[in-house]
């Protein structure tokens, strides 16, 4: 199956899938984008509508030829980790934490990060070219910043059924943390990828609420989960991209 999905939805569709078919089959596939990350993705069907802003896409194929997968992240476990300990509204599971380790969340987060949401608070989300860099990480990476507020997350679903709003503007972090997401991690009980003990589950922060400071992110959080920070440079992401072909071929 290849799945492309409006980004709110992935971890609801992925479990359509899966009580749609049996436990064996691949998904690919990810989530709808822009080039700007503004809100603007859409998704394609052969059937009306032909295209959709909120919806999914899913192509069935049934190759005549032997499949292989692998999967890479490209980033490493750092030391700095902390657990879910709130989410927004109370809820069990969601993006939107309010606190990890019982402190507001994006505090935290920053803090794992040495510093690299500090100019952004500081002048609400309007340093477009700093090169922020990870001081407190095992490894140096950086990222050129989009001062812009991220609208489009605030009308992400909700856990609830309803939509998660805030009258805050949000602050566009996404591109500012893009070597510095975070990770949980997962057993490899069933022994579908390549890695031996487990892999992680990558966690990207899309945007944090200036006010309460509360951390916005692109895929669900369960409370307890424990979020380990991951740290890369763009050397060693296009290495694990070629690891990732070799293994594969």
């Amino acid at each position: 199956v290849w799945l492309t999905s409006v980004p709110g939805s992935e971890e609801a569709a992925l479990a359509g899938i899966q009580n749609a078919t049996h436990a064996g089959i691949t998904v690919v596939g990810g989530s709808s984008a822009d080039n700007g990350v503004e809100g603007k993705w859409w998704q394609a069907s052969s059937e009306a509508p032909t295209s959709t802003t909120n919806g999914i896409s899913l192509i069935l194929c049934w190759p005549s030829v032997v499949i292989h997968s692998s999967l890479f992240s490209g980033y490493l476990p750092s030391a700095f980790s902390g657990v879910v300990t709130k989410l927004q509204d109370g809820a069990s599971r969601g993006r939107s934490i309010e606190e990890i380790d019982g402190r507001p969340a994006a505090q935290v987060y920053d803090e794992m990060c040495g510093g690299i949401l500090s100019p952004l608070l500081k002048n609400g989300g309007s340093d477009k070219s700093r090169g922020l860099s990870n001081q407190k990480g095992s490894q140096a990476s950086q990222a050129k910043q989009r001062g812009s507020y991220f609208s489009a997350m605030q009308s992400q679903s909700h856990p609830s059924g309803r939509r998660a709003t805030s009258t805050h503007p949000k602050i566009d972090i996404l591109s500012a943390t893009s070597f510095c997401p975070l990770g949980k991690f997962f057993n490899n009980t069933g022994g579908i990828f390549q890695q031996e003990s487990g892999y992680y589950n990558i966690i990207h922060p899309s945007a944090i609420d200036p006010v309460t400071m509360h951390l916005e992110t692109f895929a669900e959080v369960a409370l307890g989960d424990e979020l380990v920070l991951m740290a890369s440079t763009a050397e060693e992401l296009q290495v694990s991209c070629v690891a990732s072909r070799h293994v594969t071929v």
